[in-house]
């Protein structure tokens, strides 16, 4: 897993972001949907849902 897009990918992932969270037909607006990449990890709350990835590792 990747930590660090390219700074390209860094804006469009910016703007995407904010059109979706924004939007009012988006589930974003009534449904928080987060992620924070770790170097070792990728923690995702989507509404109540907590999960985390780890890569090389199966999820279940």
């Amino acid at each position: 897993m990747r930590n660090v897009l390219p700074a390209q990918q860094v804006v469009d992932y910016a703007v995407g972001n904010h059109c979706v969270a924004t939007h009012d037909r988006s589930p974003c607006v009534t449904r928080p949907h987060i992620q924070r990449r770790r170097t070792d990890r990728l923690d995702t709350l989507d509404a109540l849902v907590w999960a985390t990835e780890r890569p090389g590792r199966e999820t279940g």
